[in-house]
């Protein structure tokens, strides 16, 4: 036999403090709970509340932990939301926050950004760890743009990860870049002793002859080696070696792009110290333009260093990794 208890009002008596059930409760589809604003709990310290209008609180040991706000936005940790645009799923702890994603030792790790339901449209965009090759995959276009596997190596469209010796150039906004083998286009030399005497004193002094290139390619670059002599009274000067440079019939620029390109350290040596460096004009011009490169000594103390360069080197290539 079936008991069934059908019930219209349950009303407040200060007699019933609980009402317990031995097994499940079954309503109609047009019946449902409502309980108070302090919402349901779930032993002694869990509780699902509504902390507002619209919202639902999930709360743990009498702190809020989570929420659904009235717009459907997740929150953890926080009941202030993200920035708008991404403020669906916000995260947040008093120190170091992320999120994990933990695939099989075989399989990959996504996120996706899609634009629609099916086919292509579901990984527009991508980034993917591939745990079986431990390589990076980064994705635009529902195609693979760029991979980095397990030593580093940057591969393009996937596993073309080039040649040794080879470096990324540009191919322009319209494409995407390309692996290139560096062509030497062009070299000059020359050989300048004349300036053995030349005294620089807190300050920067460009000297001697110049060397002047004429320009094969627009998008070309500069490589410079130049030897120098630099003799000084004592070690504490901090002294330069460094280079200026002009087109055509305009002025000198004495600081063509980053100083690690066109200034170089030259120690704290005394009595002839000799060095040769490497440095790199990286600027794009015009075809034909008159590219001419004068050295330099830049002494910052107050001491009479003197300066004399013996060589002048430029390669003009093609590209060049930097």
């Amino acid at each position: 036999m079936t008991s069934k208890l059908v019930v219209n009002t349950i009303e407040a008596d200060t007699g019933i403090s609980s009402v317990s059930f031995a097994s499940s409760i079954s309503m109609s589809s047009t019946s449902v709970f409502h309980f108070s604003d302090a919402g349901v709990n779930i032993g002694a310290d869990t509780n699902i509340g509504r902390a507002g209008n619209g919202i639902l609180a999930f709360n743990i040991n009498s702190s809020e932990k989570a929420r659904i706000d009235s717009s459907g936005r997740l929150i953890i940790g926080t009941t202030t939301q993200g920035t708008a645009g991404a403020d669906e799923l916000t995260l947040s702890t008093g120190g170091s926050t992320g999120i994990t994603i933990r695939s099989g030792s075989s399989n990959d790790g996504n996120l996706f950004f899609a634009m629609g339901t099916s086919g292509n449209e579901t990984y527009r965009g991508f980034i993917q760890y591939e745990h079986s090759n431990n390589a990076f995959r980064f994705g635009t276009n529902a195609t693979e743009r760029l991979r980095i596997n397990s030593s580093g190596a940057f591969g393009l469209g996937g596993a073309n990860y080039g040649t040794a010796g080879q470096v990324l150039t540009s191919q322009g906004s319209g494409s995407a870049v390309q692996w290139a083998t560096p062509v030497v286009l062009a070299m000059g030399y020359m050989s300048d002793g004349s300036d053995s005497n030349t005294t620089v004193n807190g300050t920067t002094v460009f000297a001697g002859g110049t060397l002047a290139m004429t320009r094969v390619s627009a998008t070309s670059k500069y490589i410079l080696r130049i030897g120098a002599q630099i003799n000084r009274p004592s070690t504490s000067s901090r002294g330069f070696l460094r280079y200026q440079v002009k087109v055509n019939s305009g002025s000198y620029n004495t600081t063509p792009g980053d100083s690690s390109r066109y200034r170089w350290y030259m120690g704290d040596e005394t009595n002839e110290n000799y060095r040769e460096v490497t440095l790199t004009y990286l600027s794009s011009g015009s075809v034909g333009d008159t590219v001419t490169f004068q050295v330099g000594y830049e002494n910052t103390a107050s001491q009479n260093d003197t300066f004399r360069w013996q060589i002048i080197q430029a390669t003009e290539v093609s590209a060049l990794t930097v």
